[in-house]
């Protein structure tokens, strides 16, 4: 399973994460994915700008890609969407429509950056012994990735079988990312329609979760 994140996308969300979580970095990032159910997958992290040097604290599993000067992260993960030879083993996880709109063309499994947001604080919850779990878990556990993977993407029995044996197989590092002409931007009411709708706050996950979250994002040992 591939896991495609519009980086700058998820890391600007307003209005969704606690005060707790402002301010993540792609390190940040990374290690929470790893410390969810998305480590079942490979990861990419697409990110608007130039190449630059890989952040030393970036978690070697995590793959980074830069969109370069003349694009945007968007126009190089629809090129992914469009090249990809297996496009239901991937998913794309950005709140543009456009990248949304080109994911269920293909029929790939695509997230908004706020409910994905919410899976990363939903795995913690149950790996520290949430109000649903019967004891207390590996706070960088996953949780049973049958059930996770099931009830977020519909996905079989015979899809998780073939995620089990899965590697590395499709390396975005082969695909064809090279520049393309850069879109115009959409009209200042299409922009509008393009963002999403603000939504409440997490209000439901307590403060020691949320700080369970950043010491993880840090690098530093749960506790």
């Amino acid at each position: 399973m591939q896991v495609v994140v519009d980086a700058w996308n998820v890391l600007h969300v307003q209005g969704i994460l606690p005060p707790g979580l402002a301010g993540l970095d792609l390190a940040g990032l990374g290690r929470l994915m790893l410390a969810s159910r998305w480590r079942e997958g490979h990861i990419s992290l697409v990110c608007d700008g130039a190449p630059q040097s890989r952040p030393r604290d970036v978690p070697s599993p995590i793959h980074l890609i830069w969109s370069g000067v003349d694009r945007e992260a968007d126009d190089v993960i629809e090129t992914l969407i469009t090249d990809s030879t297996t496009p239901r083993r991937l998913v794309i996880i950005s709140s543009d429509n456009r990248l949304r709109r080109a994911a269920r063309r293909r029929r790939c499994k695509h997230l908004a950056s706020d409910d994905f947001l919410r899976t990363i604080l939903d795995d913690l919850a149950y790996a520290t012994g949430g109000p649903e779990t019967t004891e207390p878990a590996d706070p960088v556990a996953s949780p049973p990735s049958k059930k996770t993977w099931h009830d977020q993407f519909g996905m079989t029995e015979e899809d998780m079988r073939a995620i089990e044996k899965e590697t590395a197989a499709e390396n975005f590092d082969d695909l064809d990312v090279g520049p393309r002409p850069k879109a115009a931007p959409p009209p200042p009411d299409r922009q509008a329609a393009a963002s999403p709708s603000p939504k409440k706050p997490l209000v439901s996950f307590p403060s020691d979760l949320i700080e369970q979250a950043m010491r993880i994002a840090r690098g530093e040992s749960p506790s």
